[in-house]
């Protein structure tokens, strides 16, 4: 919605498309994050993040679940971790998503 309200329709449109957009800095550095969590979650079953380490028993990274929504649409999202029946989004920049 933030594309439409400040009037980028071109990028608005082709993100609906699922067209390949300009990648910034700040998603390159988090896709690098994202690849770094990924391999150590699945070589060690665990994630340390500060003070915090999250233990996996069956991880899956990286996973796209797509949900039939009625017979136009279905609903779809790629979440950085799926274990068991807990998903997980891990954040690594400062900028507002909104940005």
């Amino acid at each position: 919605m933030l594309l439409w309200s400040q009037g980028r329709t071109d990028e608005a449109v082709g993100m609906y498309l699922h067209k390949p957009s300009v990648r910034t800095r700040a998603m390159t550095e988090g896709l690098e994050f994202h690849k770094r969590w990924a391999d150590t979650i699945i070589k060690d079953k665990a994630l340390r993040i500060g003070a915090t380490t999250l233990n996996f028993d069956t991880p899956e990274c990286e996973t796209k679940i797509i949900v039939p929504y009625n017979d136009r649409w279905d609903l779809s999202g790629t979440y950085d971790c799926l274990d068991v029946d807990t998903l997980y989004e891990f954040k690594s920049g400062v900028m507002s998503s909104l940005e």
